[in-house]
């Protein structure tokens, strides 16, 4: 069975900030119909991180505005330039965390929004934390551990 292509017929950005920029693409489907839609680009990769010690992993308690909660969730950031993507997810994790960890290893890469967006996330496992520094209370509210137990109750209640 083949499989139709959705082809971009043309696309321009209409808005470009230094992290992202919203394109306007016209984009042929399958059936041939032509169709506007309006799509996230980021320009570079993003890392998420798992500090996992024995049964126990660190999350992070972050105040989001853009959907006015507060939420636990792994540390995470953006790939800044001249970074490779396993030097972003160590700084990344020391910034949110306050915790280096002996070791880092790639565990998978996935899209989290790629009905709307590029943006590509790259997953580490973390173990080893030795404490640091102080995390950056700008962007976290808290560090705690929790066992695995409890954050699979945490994925479950949503």
């Amino acid at each position: 069975m083949s499989e139709g292509r959705w082809r971009v017929e043309s696309a321009s950005a209409v808005l470009e900030t230094r992290f992202f920029r919203v394109v306007r693409s016209a984009v042929r489907r399958p059936d041939g119909s032509l169709a506007d839609y309006h799509t996230v680009d980021h320009p570079r990769p993003a890392v998420a991180v798992i500090l996992r010690d024995g049964d126990r992993v660190a999350l992070i308690r972050q105040q989001r505005f853009i959907v006015d909660r507060s939420v636990w969730a792994l540390p995470s950031g953006g790939v800044d330039e001249r970074e490779s993507i396993e030097e972003a997810a160590r700084r990344e994790l020391v910034e949110e965390t306050g915790y280096e960890a002996r070791t880092v290893r790639h565990l998978l890469s996935y899209y989290p929004s790629y009905g709307v967006s590029n943006q590509v996330f790259h997953c580490y496992l973390a173990e080893g934390a030795t404490s640091a520094r102080a995390h950056d209370t700008n962007e976290v509210v808290a560090v705690a551990w929790f066992d695995l137990a409890a954050v699979r109750a945490m994925i479950a209640s949503g």
